[in-house]
C-alpha cells in the first residue's frame, strides 16, 4: 500500500512537491527518480528541504477557512492575520499568488471549472488545501 517507486521528472511547472506523502516516502529511503522540474523539486535534498512536518500541529492553520468551497470562482480565506498564498492547477502551474490578510477575497472566475490547490504559507509552515471551482 502506498508509493513503491517515486518518479517525478520533466515537469517545469511543478513548484510544490514537499507534500507529506512524498516527504515521508523520501525520509524512509524509498526508490526514486527526481529531475528536470521547477526550482526546489529537482532532487531528494531539494524536496526534503521544503517538507514541513509540523503543519498539522499548528494552531495557526486550525483557524483557516475557505468559504464557499466549492465556489463559482470567488471565495474568501479567513482566520489568518498575514501570510502568502499560491494557487496552482492540477498540473502544478501557478495561476495566482499574493499576500494574505484576514478575510481576503480571491477571484479565479476567469479560470476553467475544476480542482485547484491553494498553498498557504505562514512563516516557515505551509498548508495546502483543495479549492473546487464549479
Amino acid at each position: 500500500t502506498g508509493i513503491t517507486n517515486l518518479k517525478i521528472f520533466e515537469n517545469p511547472n511543478l513548484s510544490i512537491c514537499g507534500l507529506s506523502n512524498i516527504c515521508n516516502y523520501l525520509n524512509n529511503g524509498g526508490a526514486y527518480e527526481i529531475y528536470d522540474n521547477a526550482i526546489n523539486c529537482n532532487t531528494d535534498t531539494e524536496i526534503l528541504s521544503t517538507c514541513i512536518t509540523t503543519v498539522s500541529q499548528s494552531d495557526d492553520f486550525s483557524r483557516i477557512s475557505i468559504i464557499p468551497n466549492p465556489n463559482t470562482g470567488r471565495f474568501e480565506i479567513s482566520g489568518i492575520a498575514e501570510g502568502d498564498y499560491t494557487i496552482l492547477n492540477t498540473t502544478g502551474q501557478i495561476i495566482q499568488a499574493g499576500q494574505l490578510s484576514n478575510n481576503l477575497s480571491i477571484d479565479i472566475s476567469d479560470m476553467l471549472r475544476g480542482v485547484y490547490f491553494i498553498s498557504i504559507r505562514i512563516d516557515e509552515q505551509i498548508l495546502v488545501k483543495r479549492v473546487v471551482k464549479l
